[in-house]
């Protein structure tokens, strides 16, 4: 196993360092490209992964650009599968930034066996998601005003997907912002939280749209607010929670990562396709339409990404503790 030979901090210049396949230059020409997606087919990862890469082969000149999900454990299965690859620039890791960020703080999220940030590099960033504040369509809450309102009166069961996720991490923001007392309902996985949710067992959670928009459409759930990457900008013409989070800004994006040594121009060429790729009209409306945000941005914009979200994970985590399903 390799040695912690680099932090978040360092994978900057890393990146930027030229080496002997940046120089030479590094040819996709018939080899075979596989995206390991660490989360569930349909899930907010994958979701964002087939949307931004449909047309990734032939922008790189590959043979093939295979999706696989490898599913489980919060991410690390795909995560450390894809950290153990060759760094061969033909295998990448597609995931949440907390994976490098806040997984190796928490004991139940990290990989025991390995230290993701010393062994996977940013290569390009895909997309915000925006979350939703969510409650059963027979609730007589409708407003931000009406949920504060009652959550100050009454106990809210508030349930989140699984301990340290983005959703989780908001309620946990939004509760101590309003001064609030939840109870925190965890589950495995979105799709029975939000399941329970339609079905009154619990009273509200932050969900991503995608996972929540087909039962507000059958008339089970209600849209109460949204948590938007742009800040105080509403959706759909749904409101921000935004100002009554102090602004807080959640990380929550998807971004494609490689194994440590990857060739520095196999990266610039993938961050330069998909970049690509996520500003075409098409794409970007589909994204937008799912409320995912688009994020084209260089290697080095999303390390500083990584770098703020890493100290702001750091901090964050320790002022709360994070309440896991067993």
């Amino acid at each position: 196993m390799l040695g912690r030979r680099t932090t978040l901090q360092g994978l900057a210049a890393l990146i930027a360092a030229p080496s002997a396949f940046a120089q030479s230059g590094f040819s996709f020409a018939g080899k075979n490209v596989k995206l390991v997606v660490a989360y569930a087919v349909g899930g907010v990862a994958d979701i964002t992964t087939r949307l931004s890469t449909t047309n990734l082969a032939s922008a790189l000149g590959a043979s093939s650009v295979v999706v696989e999900n490898k599913a489980g454990a919060n991410g690390n299965i795909g995560t450390e599968y894809v950290a153990r690859q060759p760094a061969d620039g033909l295998t990448y890791l597609i995931g949440p930034s907390s994976l490098l960020t806040m997984n190796h703080l928490v004991p139940e999220l990290r990989i025991r066996s390995l230290d993701v940030t010393a062994q996977l590099v940013p290569v390009v960033p895909l997309a915000d998601t925006t979350l939703a504040l969510v409650v059963p369509a027979n609730s007589d809450v409708r407003t931000i005003e009406q949920f504060l309102a009652k959550a100050r009166s009454t106990q809210i069961r508030f349930g989140n997907p699984s301990g340290g996720t983005p959703h989780h991490l908001a309620g946990l923001v939004f509760e101590r912002a309003n001064k609030l007392d939840f109870v925190h309902v965890p589950y495995k996985g979105g799709a029975p939280m939000i399941a329970d949710l339609a079905g009154g067992h619990i009273d509200a959670c932050f969900s991503s749209i995608s996972s929540a928009e087909p039962l507000v459409k059958q008339g089970k759930l209600r849209w109460v607010a949204v948590l938007h990457s742009r800040g105080q900008q509403s959706w759909r013409g749904i409101s921000s929670v935004s100002p009554w989070m102090q602004d807080a800004v959640i990380p929550s994006w998807t971004g494609i990562f490689a194994p440590l040594g990857t060739p520095a121009d196999a990266i610039r060429q993938v961050n330069a396709a998909v970049s690509t790729a996520l500003q075409t009209p098409a794409t970007a409306s589909r994204l937008e339409d799912l409320g995912l945000d688009p994020l084209p941005m260089s290697t080095a914009q999303m390390q500083d990404r990584l770098n703020k979200e890493s100290q702001f994970m750091k901090q964050f985590l320790n002022q709360v503790k994070l309440e896991f399903n067993s």
